[in-house]
């Protein structure tokens, strides 16, 4: 009798409580990355509005992306590169209208630098249908 109180009280110790407060939510992902396009359009956008949380989530998840790209990725505005990055994208542009896709690769051209003038290539890759930046 003894035995089955103890499995009782622990089962109800177990029980979640109607009262308990359900997971925080995680705030959604400003940024469609269901597209290769928006995903560089993100990283001009947050130059230009001073947003660095737009460029947290568009590195690679399993941690494939070059230096450049994932320097990116951990920008904030009290990050000593912050305005270095802030001076080369902030005038940046994507040349390419469309990405060109291989496999599970994407490729787009964008200007960049001081005068957004520099040309430059962004390769992306594609993981479980989403794209991320890897490398320029």
């Amino acid at each position: 009798m003894h035995r089955l109180a103890l499995l009782v009280s622990l089962a109800l110790w177990c029980v979640p409580s109607a009262h308990a407060a359900p997971p925080a939510p995680t705030a959604p992902n400003p940024v469609d990355q269901t597209r290769p396009e928006p995903v560089l359009d993100a990283i001009f956008q947050a130059a230009r509005a001073s947003t660095p949380r737009l460029l947290s989530k568009l590195c690679d998840p399993l941690g494939k992306g070059d230096i450049d790209t994932r320097t990116i990725c951990s920008l904030t505005k009290d990050h000593p590169k912050w305005p270095e990055f802030k001076r080369n994208f902030e005038k940046g542009a994507r040349v390419s209208q469309v990405a060109r896709v291989r496999e599970n690769r994407a490729q787009l051209n964008f200007i960049f630098g001081t005068e957004g003038r520099t040309p430059e290539l962004m390769t992306l890759i594609q993981r479980d249908g989403l794209w991320y930046l890897l490398s320029f």
